[in-house]
C-alpha cells in the first residue's frame, strides 16, 4: 500500500503521521487567511461623525430615521462605521458612513424564521462623507437598557489584522478539503477525522469584535441557508469593559453577499446573534 493510499484509508485514520496535521494547519493559515479590521472601543467623546456604539449617529438632512416596520416605534442605534477613519482592506469602500440600527426588545430585532428580514433592525449607508454635513438632531427613543446589548457609548477605532478561518463557518470542511489534498498529494473524497480534530484544535481563531474576515459563534453559523452571505460587515463580541452584551455573553453578526456589498445595496443584510 502506498503512503497516500494509507492516508486516504479511513480504517488508518488513527495512524495518520503526526506531521501531516501539522503540515495541513500551516497551509491552512497561509492559504485561507484574510485581512481584517479589528476593532478597538475607547471610552470617549464622540462626535456624530464619528465610528461608534451607540450615542448620536449621524443623520443627514433629508434622512428617513428607521422605524419597526410593524409598530411604526422608531428602531435604536447600535452602531456606526465611518469607513474614512479606519484602515481600509480591499473590497470595502473607502469613505461613507454605515449605520445598524435595531429593536430593544428580547431579540434585539432579529427574526429567526428570515435573518434578512429587516423589519425591526435596519442597515444604512451614507456615500461621500465629508465631515461638513448639516445634520439634525435625532429622535433618539429612550431605551431599555436591560433590553438592549449596549449599555455605553464607545469610540471605535481599528488596526488590520490578519484573520483565521474557524471550524465554526458552515463550509469550513469544503475549505478544508483541498488544503489537505494539496498537502498529502492524495485525491480524496473527505479528511480524516484525526486531522480535523488537530485543526480545530489548534487553529486558535481570535473571537474579537470587526470588520471583514472569518466569523465568529456561540451555537452554529446561521448561513447554512443563506451561502451566498460571505461577506461579515460587522461583527460586534461581548465585552463588558466596552458595555457590550448580547445576552449571555453573545456575539451579533451582520453579513452581505459579495455583488449587493458591490452595489453598496444593504436591503437584504443578514443579521443574526447567538449567545450560550
Amino acid at each position: 500500500m502506498g503512503l497516500f493510499d494509507f492516508l486516504s484509508d479511513k480504517k488508518n485514520t488513527k495512524k495518520l503521521p503526526e506531521n501531516v496535521a501539522e503540515k495541513v494547519l500551516i497551509e491552512i493559515k497561509h492559504q485561507i487567511s484574510k485581512p481584517c479590521i479589528s476593532l478597538i472601543f475607547k471610552d470617549e467623546e464622540t462626535s456624530v461623525f464619528n465610528s461608534k456604539i451607540a450615542g448620536e449617529p449621524f443623520l443627514p438632512e433629508g434622512f428617513i430615521y428607521p422605524v419597526d416596520k410593524s409598530s411604526g416605534e422608531p428602531l435604536v442605534f447600535l452602531a456606526q462605521i465611518n469607513f474614512s477613519e479606519l484602515p481600509r482592506i480591499e473590497g470595502f469602500p473607502a469613505n461613507g458612513i454605515l449605520q445598524f440600527y435595531i429593536k430593544d426588545k428580547m431579540f434585539y430585532g432579529m427574526d429567526f424564521d428570515n435573518r434578512i428580514n429587516q423589519n425591526s433592525f435596519r442597515v444604512c449607508f451614507h456615500p461621500g462623507i465629508t465631515g461638513n454635513e448639516t445634520t439634525y438632531s435625532s429622535p433618539v427613543k429612550t431605551y431599555d437598557k436591560e433590553m438592549f446589548p449596549v449599555h455605553k457609548t464607545c469610540k471605535i477605532e481599528g488596526r488590520i489584522t490578519t484573520d483565521y478561518i474557524s471550524h465554526w463557518i458552515w463550509n469550513f470542511r469544503e475549505k478544508l478539503l483541498p488544503v489537505y489534498q494539496q498537502v498529502t498529494g492524495s485525491n480524496v473524497d473527505t479528511v480524516p477525522e484525526k486531522v480535523i480534530e488537530f485543526i480545530e484544535e489548534n487553529l486558535h481563531p481570535t473571537v474579537e469584535s470587526k470588520i471583514g474576515g472569518y466569523p465568529s459563534f456561540t451555537q452554529e453559523d446561521p448561513r447554512y441557508e443563506y451561502k451566498d452571505y460571505s461577506i461579515l460587515l460587522l461583527q460586534l463580541v461581548s465585552e463588558e469593559s466596552s458595555g457590550l452584551m448580547w445576552g449571555d455573553c453573545g456575539i451579533a453578526n451582520f453579513f452581505i453577499t459579495p455583488d449587493d456589498f458591490k452595489r453598496l445595496d444593504f436591503d437584504n443584510v443578514l443579521y443574526s446573534w447567538d449567545c450560550y
